[in-house]
């Protein structure tokens, strides 16, 4: 039976507003272990302006519970993204502490961590990094050269989970929220369980909750390989791509602020005065 493991990404998001552009960094940590680990690792990943703290971490299998693969990030997107790509899910691969690796460009001043996934064959690069001119965490991936096996098919989806009623009944519950999720173009504030499917100029996302009005989210991605984009508004804020199976490589990036809360108007305010900072500036990986 295959031991799986949990990539747990605790974004720790800190604000450091400085003048001139820093090289981002990825500095190993050493993360609790907790008891239902058998082993945890990390990298802290920064820059002058942001910071995000990524653990690698396997869960142990108990018997009555397989070992899962958990791609994760701090509330409020408590997930890195998931794939399922000919049609195996990535939370089922196997890897082992060593397999999340550093990765820089030190050039460009970019650095993160990176981990190559097997899907019987069908191997993919799957990197986590920042730059040094942006706020945003970056998911990059691409098809790895040693693959054995094509890419048929690969679904990519990640989610934002604004849940923040103090009550625990309520918490869950649409009625007691106004989210909504703002596209370049529209905003969508019905439930529908299909969701809605977005052009392809509609790649840029912030999530939202009009009625607490705060903890929002912001996400992107490369258009060019996706097939199919859908959102689902709800309790979990959606966003399912179905990519191209020949793709080269595929970007996605996400802002959130799990340390500091911010309301959505401090939000806008801040994309507006630094749009540079929330673009998805597309370059080849090396």
């Amino acid at each position: 039976m295959k031991t799986a493991l949990c990539l747990s990404i605790l974004c720790a998001a800190a604000i450091h507003l400085r003048s001139a552009e820093t090289p981002a960094t990825a500095i190993p940590t050493s993360p609790h272990l907790f008891p239902h680990l058998e082993f945890v690792t990390g990298y802290s990943i920064a820059n002058g302006f942001w910071n995000y703290d990524v653990t690698l971490q396997r869960t142990r299998n108990t018997g009555k519970q397989q070992s899962i693969i958990q791609y994760g990030c701090a509330y409020p997107v408590p997930k890195l993204p998931e794939m399922v790509v000919n049609g195996i899910n990535s939370r089922n691969l196997f890897l082992e502490k060593e397999s999340l690796k550093k990765w820089e460009d030190k050039a460009a001043g970019s650095a993160g961590c990176e981990v190559i996934l097997n899907f019987d064959g069908a191997k993919i690069l799957f990197r986590v990094f920042m730059k040094k001119d942006s706020r945003l965490l970056f998911v990059r991936i691409a098809p790895e050269k040693s693959s054995i096996e094509p890419i048929r098919t690969i679904e990519f989806s990640n989610f934002a989970c604004i849940n923040l009623d103090k009550e625990l009944k309520k918490r869950w519950v649409n009625s007691s929220y106004a989210r909504e999720i703002v596209t370049s173009s529209r905003t969508l504030k019905e439930y529908p369980r299909k969701g809605f499917e977005l052009a392809p100029e509609e790649n840029t996302l912030l999530f939202r909750d009009a009625n607490f009005g705060k903890n929002p989210v912001y996400m992107t991605f490369q258009s060019d390989p996706v097939l199919k984009a859908t959102v689902i508004n709800g309790a979990y804020q959606t966003l399912k791509l179905t990519l191209k199976p020949d793709l080269s490589e595929f970007t996605y990036a996400f802002w959130c602020s799990p340390k500091k809360t911010f309301t959505n108007a401090e939000l806008e305010a801040l994309m507006k005065s630094a749009p540079a900072f929330f673009q998805l500036k597309e370059e080849k990986t090396k």
